[in-house]
Parts: structure tokens; sequence; C-alpha cells
């Protein structure tokens, strides 16, 4: 048996190779309980607490650290046998190629990991987490370009020249997507500086509309007409906008004219009396009320106040509340409203 045992096959014993193969399967055990184990916290995670950062925590430990555990162990068990040179770079190119890409998952998953958590301690809406999938993309593809390159470095390869063409081939294609980058650049401005979300209320060369979707290169709004409309969002940075949705308050002004026989005892009377008639209506902030001069048959009055809403018919009612009520304190004054005057010359009606 100690014969057999020891004969000799590809440079290794059978007693390497039986010791070997006890080491994987015993690894193997080991992984399989490790991943039961993990996967049951999981499931008493769901069930003990809302919070999704220790279940993606605990995923992440599952999907990376625990398989490149595994395999690395598995490379230091297999190494334990005597390759030919061959098979050896073999070897060694498959562990850097498993280092490398478990490296970089874990790089990203942790990256995603972290700004997620950074934005919820934040309190920031579920649009927003979506958006910035968007420029965690771009990073995540620059860190597996990276990796691939520390890949090639490993292999032998002059990393310096292929640096080099890619930077000349960067430039002909940054000349010949220069609109394209300008889109992605563009979005991660509008991400930084948010002068819009989704569901914000929008004005944009004249057209008013509800932010649905901020992507990589355009951004949608359903304007209310229900039409969709689609913007490149180097055009939304460019162009002046107005965000409806941020509105603090919309300023009513309210011009009249009253008759030209109304006194100036009246006129004081009403102007005082103005103040308190605006702010007994809610959500109102009076400016100001004052007489701005003379028209052809009448006095002009005007009315300033802030109404304090976002909704335009809230607006629209407290404003027309105020109107009511003013016509009311005009009426108690004794002050009549001008009506326009057409006056017809009837002498030149008759010579024709």
């Amino acid at each position: 048996m100690k014969e057999i045992l020891n004969k000799h096959f590809f440079n290794n014993s059978i007693s390497d190779y039986i010791l070997t193969l006890s080491l994987l399967v015993l690894v193997f055990v080991i992984y399989w309980f490790c991943r039961q184990l993990i996967e049951k916290k999981i499931s008493q995670r769901k069930e003990m607490t809302s919070s999704k950062l220790n279940s993606l925590f605990i995923r992440a430990l599952l999907k990376n650290v625990v398989p490149f555990t595994f395999l690395l162990i598995n490379y230091f068990i297999i190494n334990r046998l005597h390759f030919t040179p061959r098979g050896e770079k073999i070897l060694d190119f498959t562990i850097n190629v498993v280092v490398i890409f478990f490296v970089i998952r874990i790089i990203n998953y942790t990256l995603h990991l972290s700004v997620q958590s950074y934005m919820q301690l934040k309190g920031e809406p579920e649009a927003r987490m979506r958006q910035i999938n968007g420029i965690l993309m771009v990073i995540k593809g620059l860190v597996w370009i990276t990796g691939f390159l520390m890949l090639l470095d490993l292999k032998g390869y002059d990393i310096k020249t292929i640096l080099t063409g890619l930077g000349v081939g960067g430039i002909a294609i940054a000349l010949a997507a220069q609109n394209i980058l300008s889109d992605l650049f563009s979005y991660f401005v509008i991400f930084l500086d948010k002068p819009f979300e989704v569901g914000n209320i929008i004005k944009v060369n004249n057209q008013v509309g509800t932010v649905e979707h901020i992507g990589i290169k355009t951004t949608h709004i359903r304007d209310i007409m229900g039409e969709l409309l689609i913007f490149p969002n180097a055009e939304l940075v460019k162009t002046p906008l107005q965000n409806i949705s941020r509105l603090n308050f919309r300023r009513a002004v309210v011009p009249f004219d009253v008759k030209l026989d109304t006194s100036a005892t009246q006129l004081d009377e009403m102007t005082r009396g103005l103040e308190a008639l605006v702010l007994s209506v809610e959500h109102t902030e009076f400016l100001r009320a004052c007489v701005t001069g003379f028209g052809e048959y009448s006095i002009k009055c005007e009315l300033i106040f802030n109404i304090h809403c976002f909704e335009y018919r809230d607006f629209a009612n407290y404003r027309q509340q105020v109107i009511l009520k003013l016509i009311v304190h005009l009426e108690s004054l004794g002050i009549r409203l001008a009506q326009p005057v057409r006056i017809i010359n009837s002498e030149s009606i008759i010579d024709n």
C-alpha cells in the first residue's frame, strides 16, 4: 500500500494528490457551512430590522469576500503540488485573474454601499438614489479598466505604450463623441448642483412639465398636455429654467381704478384698511397699497401682496378672496370703481 501511495505521476505522489483532494473537500464543506450561516443571518435581518444597509453588507460578504477567501485557500492547497513551468505560469495567471476580479468587485461594492449609506443618512429620496447609479456605473467602469491594465502589466505588457495609445485614441473618441460627453458631464452637474429633481415641475423654453427621469444623456419631462419632452442634459444646463416646485410664494398685483370724484379722505381710509383686509385671508403677506396716479377718467390704485402656497389653483383661490373683500371694503367707504368711458363726438357724425 505504501508503495502505491509513493508512486509519482506528473511530479507528484499519489499520497500528495489524496491529501490535496481531502483538503479541498474539507475547505468546500467549511465554505458551504459558512454560506448557509450567512444566508440565515440575512433572512434574520429581514425579519428583525427594516434597515437595508446591514443586509447589503452581509450580502457583499456572501457574494465577494467568502468566495474570494475560498478560492484563495484552494490556490494555496493546490500550490503544494509540483507543476511543470508551463503549469505554474497558467496557475499563477489564473490566480492573478481571480484576485483582480474579486478585488475590483469588493472595491465597487464597497463604493456603492458607502455612497448609498451616505445618501440614506442625508435623507435623500429614492429618485436621487436611482440617479446616483448612473454616476456609479461610470466610476465602476473606470475601476474595471484599471484592473484590466494591472492584469496586462502582470502579464508583461508595456502599460506605458498602451496608455499612450489609449490617450491618442481617447482624444479621437472625445472629438467624435463630444456631444455625448457634454451630456454626461451635464448629468454630473445636474446631480451635484440639483437645479431640479425627479418630480419637480420646471419651466424651460416656455414649456412647463414634471421631471419624470434624469438619465445619463437625456432628461424626460411630461408637459401639462401629457406629452413627453426629451431634453439633452447639456441643453438643460445651458438654458435658463424655472423650478416652479421650489416657489416659496407667489406675488399678486391687483390694479384697480376708482372714480375721479373720490375724495382724498376716502382714498386715505381705503389704503389704510387694505393691510388688515389682506391679512384676514390665510397664507397672505401684505406688501403695499397705494394710489399710483391719474388715468384719463379715473384715479389709479394698486394692491400688492404675497400668497405663500405652491399650487396655482390655491393661489387663484386666495387672490379671489382678497379681491372680493376689496370690493366690499370699497362699497363700505362709498367708493365706486371707475368704468371705461367712451366719448363720441356727435357733431362729427352729423357733419359726415
